[in-house]
């Protein structure tokens, strides 16, 4: 196996932790309180996925994928639009911070999509899943973090008492919603979901199958309506047996997602003291995500930054990846997506991957964690080198093109 080989499954297997470290310039404090979402991060996993370009990069540099005149475009456009963003950001170091997130996770996209297959994936995935899945399980049989080493793996100190901890409900027994060593319940969630979905098509080993059995029951407990809605989907489509998705449907689905999501806005209601503190939350977000497109359009208000304009008591960003987008890069963005809709190579998906990309999508008009979250960002980035990867089952010609 080479080494490249060997880094990449060494990622996945470290793929669900945050161990890392914060850095704390003037720019990342708001109200003069220091904000994750701000600060340069330096995580473990960050480490990993720049040895591995670097490497694969360095190894294979003779026979490295070309980059298409299309393509070559497309990277264009989006340079300029970055460095406009930037320019007009209302944190622009912390726009800037999350541009070269932005390079970060398409060099492990790009990498992926040259090299990735599910015989890579699978092994280190289902463990990874395993691992997690059980420490979210004790979590929530002990209603408390476990600490120790797991502290170490990015694990936060915290018990069913915690000020602002995720509780879920049973027959009205309150439970502690487990986190593993995710940053909240739904990004634990939604990283079981893309997992089980590839674990339900993959070749089946013991591991696999005890992965998937205790994968299964942590989904249930971490207890995510948007999770559960994606599932609910994915099941759909598992019935529809000749269904085909293309590169190009991905994207218009993603183009039409954003346009539902932004249509919305203008019906948010003004009187939200009447609902449950959770929507009434979320719906605050959101007003100030269309605050936000008020004010910046075109280029809105910087990459990462939304939390300028999120409501003081909430610090968060608002619970929609599509708005979410569009308030930090502007509508500009829906000519990205368009302009993908349009140039993408109609080439259909393999099924597993059409799967796992829908969940994405779907749960994405609930949350945020698939553009701001250190693991599921990794996630994304992989399944989305898939979804262009002709390796994806064996060793094909490569294809990575758009």
């Amino acid at each position: 196996m080479k080494l490249t080989d060997r880094l990449f499954q060494l990622l996945v297997l470290l793929l669900p932790i945050q161990l890392s470290y914060h850095f704390w310039p003037d720019w990342s404090l708001l109200f003069g309180i220091r904000i994750d979402y701000f600060a340069p991060t330096l995580y473990l996993t960050d480490i990993l996925i720049a040895v591995l370009v670097a490497a694969w990069i360095y190894t294979s540099r003779a026979h490295l994928p070309l980059v298409s005149k299309r393509l070559r475009i497309i990277l264009y456009i989006i340079l300029r639009i970055a460095i406009l963003n930037v320019i007009f950001s209302v944190n622009p170091w912390v726009s800037l911070y999350k541009w070269v997130k932005v390079i970060e996770m398409a060099a492990l996209g790009w990498y992926v999509s040259s090299n990735g297959n599910l015989k890579l994936l699978t092994a280190p995935f289902s463990i990874a899943m395993l691992w997690s899945s059980a420490l979210a399980l004790a979590q929530a049989f002990l209603g408390r973090s476990l600490g120790g080493v797991f502290y170490l793996l990015g694990e936060r100190l915290f018990d069913s008492n915690t000020s602002g901890i995720a509780l879920g409900s049973i027959r009205g027994i309150e439970y502690l919603r487990p986190y593993a060593t995710f940053p909240h319940p739904n990004a634990l969630a939604g990283f079981l979901l893309v997992g089980i979905i590839i674990l339900l098509h993959s070749k089946k080993t013991l591991v696999t199958w005890a992965s998937i059995a205790v994968s299964s029951i942590a989904f249930i407990v971490a207890w995510s309506e948007g999770a559960f809605l994606a599932f609910g989907v994915y099941l759909v489509m598992r019935l529809v047996h000749k269904l085909h998705v293309q590169r190009t449907s991905v994207f218009v689905m993603m183009l039409l997602l954003t346009l539902f999501s932004l249509c919305t806005l203008p019906f948010l209601p003004a009187e939200t003291n009447i609902f449950p503190r959770e929507v009434r939350e979320r719906l605050l977000l959101l007003q100030s995500a269309k605050q936000a497109i008020y004010m910046h359009p075109l280029t809105g208000i910087g990459l990462g930054t939304s939390l300028s304009l999120a409501p003081r008591a909430l610090m968060q960003p608002v619970h929609n990846m599509y708005v979410l987008v569009v308030s930090e890069v502007g509508l500009i963005s829906l000519g990205i997506l368009w302009f993908f809709t349009r140039f993408t190579k109609k080439v259909v998906v393999e099924p597993i991957v059409s799967f796992a990309l829908v969940g994405i999508l779907i749960t994405g008009l609930f949350d945020h964690y698939w553009i701001t979250l250190q693991q599921p960002m990794i996630t994304l980035s992989i399944i989305a080198g898939l979804m262009v990867s002709k390796k994806i089952y064996s060793h094909h010609e490569d294809d990575n093109t758009l």
